[in-house]
């Protein structure tokens, strides 16, 4: 009892130290019933790499990458651990696209349409992201800022962590569900 009670402790000091809560009382707005729109550039005049869109939630369904490693990637501008995530996502974005790997980001900020797309091209993001809300946070089991999410190439969801995560550990990991590419 005493060691459940250490591990519980110290699990919750470790995810504490390396990931950001949900911003308590902002709301995340809800699920978009809007059609799915394109941010190109956007918030402050940035202008976003090529690779960047930002859509609406209603936009998003994982059946759509099935055939592809997806990974998901739940994150905020104002989180630092996100901001610490999200060139390794960049890098592996890069390194394993060809291979079949697609990252999408799920932005939890209050106004994504003006945080994200200057932070995009201040970094260099190369990938889609969703405009988030409740329902992709209920829907996924969000509890903190980053959490990833990963489905293999059949659409099962095969990984869920929150808190930040070693850009090795998280190679090591799409790595596992990467292997050949399925014959179309």
């Amino acid at each position: 009892m005493k060691l459940r009670i250490a591990v519980i402790i110290v699990l919750g000091l470790v995810l504490a130290g390396f990931g950001c809560k949900i911003k308590p009382g902002e709301g995340r707005g809800t699920v978009a019933t809007a059609p799915a729109t394109a941010v190109e550039g956007g918030g402050k005049g940035a202008t976003p790499p090529a690779g960047f869109k930002l859509v609406d939630a209603s936009a998003f369904k994982v059946a759509d990458y099935k055939g592809q490693v997806l990974v998901m990637d739940f994150w905020a501008t104002w989180c630092g651990p996100c901001k610490m995530e999200i060139p390794h996502l960049i890098a592996l974005q890069n390194k394993y696209r060809a291979q079949g790997l697609v990252v999408v980001g799920i932005s939890m900020d209050d106004n994504p349409a003006e945080a994200v797309p200057p932070y995009a091209a201040e970094v260099g993001m190369n990938y889609t992201n969703v405009k988030g809300n409740d329902a992709l946070e209920t829907e996924y089991g969000v509890v903190g800022l980053p959490t990833i999410v990963i489905y293999d190439r059949n659409g099962n969801k095969v990984f869920s962590r929150p808190g930040y995560i070693e850009e090795n550990v998280l190679e090591g990991e799409i790595r596992k569900y990467l292997g050949p590419a399925p014959a179309k």
